[in-house]
C-alpha cells in the first residue's frame, strides 16, 4: 500500500483556510517586563508560565525540564 504524505499537509492547509468567525479574538496588551538574572544552570529558558488567579504566585517550566515555583 502506497502512502500519500501530501494528504495531511493538504488537509491542514484546508483547515487553516476555513473561516473562523465563530471564534472570539482575544486581545493582548503589553503590561511590562522584568528581567530575572540568577547564576544557576537550571535557571532560564522558560517555556511555560502559570500565574495564580491573584498574580502573587507562579510556576515556571524551563526548556531543560526544571520546574520553579515562587511567590
Amino acid at each position: 500500500m502506497r502512502r500519500h504524505p501530501r494528504r495531511p499537509l493538504i488537509a491542514a492547509l484546508l483547515a487553516l483556510a476555513l473561516p473562523t468567525a465563530a471564534l472570539p479574538s482575544p486581545k493582548a496588551a503589553f503590561v511590562g517586563t522584568y528581567r530575572w538574572q540568577i547564576d544557576d544552570r537550571a535557571f532560564g529558558g522558560f517555556s511555560g508560565l502559570e500565574l495564580s488567579d491573584d498574580g502573587a504566585q507562579f510556576t515556571a517550566l524551563s526548556d531543560r525540564g526544571h520546574i520553579t515555583a515562587a511567590r
